[in-house]
């Protein structure tokens, strides 16, 4: 195990930039990270010591250093340890909370919110944040037409319009809105960009630089020391596919309740491996203080756990939500009539042995009822915003193949000739095909046991496995039948599902032209009502209402379980027990990670 006395002359590099930059006090606004402190979500955590180099994985390649443009996972990863947003997601409970911002205050018509940020904090070349920086940011950038900015769709209003970010002085900041719109905080914590270091290219900015330019900016090539940022780390070494190394920022503004500066490590390196195969083989090498493993892996990794000094356990609920839908708007009137009834969807959420398919996965998954995804603080699950997952109020459809028989004898389908096929009215077998994604070995063994069970209840299931692109051109062309899919989740905010859900289901093409049924109307104005909502307890509750009405009456989606990872640190590692599977969009850890004496 690679431990404090890893890369010696790099660190002494480093403690000797420390000594020699810095903040001389703790700044006016430091973020103090409440380790242990009741009521902060970090009461289990604990206080932690400086030093060492800790080593992690990355399965994905970086493509880029500017955080503005980043779009794949690998570039979003790195970037994130090296800049901040006005607004962040506490990595413990997943709620927003103020980062470079030190608080917000919304106007009584809720059309304006006004950020005042933390004073005295610095850039990692020293350089004072203020508030142009976060006109820069979104002014200059993310509402820059010539910017390909990831975050701009984010800031969409539902009348179309962008919020107007003004300075009001140099240490706070007003969006002013067109309408009351809750989830502009999810497109807030987009990281903020440095003025002084970027507005060369930038052309709005800048004539001389071309349009355009700023999207290669702060490209693989650049030299680390022109890298600036807010985050905890610099970075201060990359090899291509190889590794990047970075450093503890000396101006890092978070500091722990003893007011030790943050991140305890000196060192965060990232290694990029090619397959979770040899991640797993580096971890068990002890060259890696941590994995995020796959499900054929638990065996393995619970069994070497206490012989080499690490632990292993069952990550937080994924991002992914996994469903089964019925084309409301077949061509075929039987299957049309048939899909369109509510008794028939019950009918196919009973049919599904979630148990199974959660023996299959080895235990790492759970079972989920609400399309929203699991690590959403607002998945109703939770007896509160942000509260643990009780499924107190879950709608829960138990496999039970009795029932299912029962409700496909309410929808008018019998086996009428005694063959063991249920048969329309017309004497048609009742048949359909279930498109899906062809290399998912969990999601098709689920499948082809859906297939075997809808046989022994009188109904023939055709599984038909595609590739991505064949699928994708299925999904849109509205001539299929059944498909299994996936969906990312939509992100901590519901406001996304409001895309997918009501009158805008997939599986019901139709009602956005006017077809719409009473309950997705109903789904529809509730999110329209959630969206201009700033309190999230009581945003909750709505949210609340649309999960339950959905699960209920809609059935749109018949979901099934979502996989969770397996999760191994080492022990050497303090407040290990903080980090969750990188598919939860949750805010980083490494900077209150520490290693043990």
């Amino acid at each position: 195990m690679r431990t404090v006395g890893a890369c010696v002359g790099f660190l002494l590099l480093v403690t000797a930039m420390a000594l020699a930059e810095g903040y001389e006090s703790i700044p006016e606004d430091a973020l103090i990270v409440g380790l242990g402190e009741p009521g902060s979500g970090y009461e289990a955590l604990e206080l932690g010591t400086k030093g060492g180099s800790y080593f992690t994985a990355l399965m994905l390649a970086t493509n880029t250093w500017n955080p503005i443009v980043a779009k794949d996972g690998g570039s979003v990863f790195c970037t994130r340890e090296m800049q901040k947003g006005l607004v962040g997601i506490h990595p413990v409970t997943g709620i927003y909370y103020p980062e470079l911002a030190k608080s917000w205050e919304i106007s009584e018509d809720g059309l304006a919110i006004t950020f005042q940020l933390r004073k005295g904090i610095r850039w990692s070349d020293g350089t004072p944040f203020t508030a142009d920086d976060v006109l820069f940011t979104y002014n200059d950038l993310i509402l820059n037409d010539d910017v390909d900015a990831y975050a701009r769709d984010g800031l969409r209003l539902p009348d179309g319009t962008f919020p107007v970010v003004e300075r009001v002085d140099a240490h706070s900041v007003r969006f002013t809105l067109s309408v009351r719109f809750r989830p502009l905080f999810d497109a807030l914590t987009a990281s903020i960009a440095p003025e002084h270091a970027l507005a060369e290219f930038v052309h709005k900015r800048n004539p001389r630089a071309s349009i355009g330019t700023f999207n290669a900016a702060w490209g693989l090539d650049t030299p680390a020391e022109e890298l600036v940022g807010l985050g905890p780390f610099v970075l201060v070494e990359f090899r291509q596919d190889e590794y990047a190394r970075m450093a503890r920022n000396p101006y890092y503004y978070h500091y722990d309740p003893n007011n030790v500066q943050l991140p305890y490590v000196d060192e965060l390196r990232i290694e990029f491996v090619a397959t979770e195969d040899l991640a797993l083989l580096k971890f068990l090498n002890g060259e890696l203080h941590s994995i995020e493993g796959q499900p054929f892996d638990v065996g393995i990794l619970y069994a070497e756990a206490a012989t080499r000094g690490y632990t292993a356990r069952i990550g937080d609920a994924g991002y992914r939500t996994d469903f089964v839908m019925f084309n409301f708007d077949i061509g075929d009137p039987n299957l049309r009539e048939l899909f369109r009834n509510l008794s028939f969807r019950k009918a196919m959420a009973h049919s599904q042995d979630k148990e199974g398919a959660l023996s299959r996965m080895l235990g790492l998954g759970a079972i989920q009822w609400s399309p929203l995804s699991m690590a959403s603080p607002y998945y109703a699950g939770r007896d509160y915003y942000g509260g643990p997952i009780t499924d107190a109020d879950a709608v829960l459809y138990e496999y039970d193949l009795g029932k299912a028989a029962d409700l496909l004898d309410e929808c008018g389908i019998v086996d009428r000739d005694g063959d063991g096929i249920r048969e329309f009215a017309d004497g048609s077998p009742v048949e359909f095909e279930l498109v899906s994604l062809a290399g998912l070995e969990l999601a098709e063994q689920s499948m082809l046991a859906m297939a075997e069970d809808l046989a022994a209840i009188g109904i023939e299931l055709n599984l038909n496995l595609l590739n991505f692109q064949h699928l994708v051109g299925v999904l849109f062309s509205g001539q299929w039948q059944a498909m299994g899919m996936a969906l990312g989740g939509g992100g901590l905010d519901p406001h996304g599902w409001g895309g997918v859900l009501g009158s805008s289901g997939m599986w019901h093409r139709s009602a956005a032209l006017g077809d719409a049924f009473s309950h997705e109307q109903e789904i529809d104005r509730l999110f329209d009502l959630a969206a201009g909502i700033y309190d999230p307890d009581e945003a909750f509750e709505i949210y609340k209402q649309i999960q339950l009405i959905f699960a209920r009456e809609d059935l749109g989606m018949i979901l099934g379980v979502n996989s969770r990872r397996i999760i191994a640190v080492y022990d050497v590692i303090g407040n290990g027990s903080a980090i969750r599977s990188k598919a939860t969009p949750y805010g980083s850890v490494f900077d209150i990670l520490f290693f043990r004496d």
